[in-house]
């Protein structure tokens, strides 16, 4: 799981997870990048996500942070029925409305689309990496992922100076 920056092209927070357990879906991993960015002080206008990622404690996490969640919820979503919803639920309300009028139009006046700059940078990452870690040990592999968020980071500063 990573965040990036959709200016710089950096990833400025990661969390490598077991493939399985507690805490390990994109909600909960997703909750916790966006809690540390903004823990460090890091603005965050917009935060862009898939809809694996709809979910309450990462759309409160963001609400937060002062940044609007951009993220598609499912096609059978619907709208709070509680009588005075939470401000980051009205957010997802707007987009459960516009989304069931207009899907692609969501997307095109969210900035949504601009998430898929997230998959060039995996698209990257396993052109210069492949798809396999070469430690066996889960700690060798953590210092193997950060030594590849450096390389990555280091490229994306070569390429845009």
């Amino acid at each position: 799981h990573a965040a990036r920056d959709l200016d710089t092209g950096a990833i400025v927070a990661w969390e490598a997870t077991p493939s399985e357990g507690k805490g390990t879906g994109d909600v909960s991993v997703g909750t916790r990048l966006v809690e540390e960015l903004d823990g460090e002080g890091v603005e965050m206008s917009a935060v862009l996500a898939d809809g694996a990622y709809d979910g309450k404690p990462f759309r409160v996490a963001s609400h937060r942070a002062g940044a609007r969640c951009v993220v598609p919820p499912p096609v059978n979503a619907n709208v709070s029925t509680a009588s005075r919803p939470p401000p980051w639920a009205d957010e997802r309300d707007e987009q459960v409305v516009a989304c069931h009028e207009d899907r692609a139009a969501w997307k095109r006046a969210s900035g949504y689309h601009a998430r898929s700059t997230v998959e060039t940078t995996f698209s990257r990452w396993q052109a210069l990496f492949g798809d396999r870690l070469r430690s066996r040990l889960w700690e060798r592999q953590l210092l193997e992922l950060e030594a590849r968020v450096w390389i990555m980071n280091r490229t994306v500063v070569r390429s845009v100076a």
